[in-house]
Order: structure tokens, then C-alpha cells, then sequence
């Protein structure tokens, strides 16, 4: 953290009160990798897997190809921050 302030008088009567704060955080990381991560459109999704092999599937054929799922951060070789690639102001 960096800090910086001044007071400026102008007049007798006028004062300026100045200053510049300047705060950095990081990534935010979880060390139980509990947290989820950003939805990953190309994953497996767990419903999808569990429907494919189901009784009856086959009167269901939209719901096999299901596609997508959370993901969870420092899980299977994901970085440990939760939005990778996303700035955050």
C-alpha cells in the first residue's frame, strides 16, 4: 500500500487537503480449493454423464450430449486463483 497526502494552502482563508492512495490485491486463491471457478463450456458435465447411461435415455437424445460445468480452482492442474484472465476493477 502506498499513500501520499499534502495540505496546500491556497489563501488565508483556503486550504486544499490532497492525497493519492494506491492499494493492490491479488488474485484471490483458496487454500482448500473450495471455492468455485469460472463455468467451463467445453467440460464434462456431471447431469450429462449421469443421463447418457441411464434407463430410457434414448426417448431423451438432447440431454446425452449435455456439455459444461463448474470448475474448481487448483483442481485437475487449474490455477489456484478464481477468474483466470479477468481483470477486476
Amino acid at each position: 500500500m502506498l499513500f501520499f497526502q499534502d495540505d496546500l494552502r491556497v489563501s488565508g482563508t483556503f486550504k486544499l487537503n490532497l492525497g493519492l492512495r494506491w492499494d493492490w490485491s491479488g488474485p484471490m486463491t483458496d487454500r482448500f480449493n473450495a471455492m468455485t471457478g469460472i463455468f467451463d463450456e467445453a467440460g464434462t458435465s456431471p447431469p450429462g454423464a449421469a443421463v447418457k447411461n441411464a434407463k430410457g435415455a434414448e426417448n431423451f437424445p438432447a440431454c446425452a450430449g449435455l456439455r459444461g460445468g463448474l470448475t474448481s480452482p487448483g483442481v485437475g492442474g487449474k490455477p489456484r486463483n478464481v477468474h483466470t484472465g479477468i481483470i477486476g476493477i
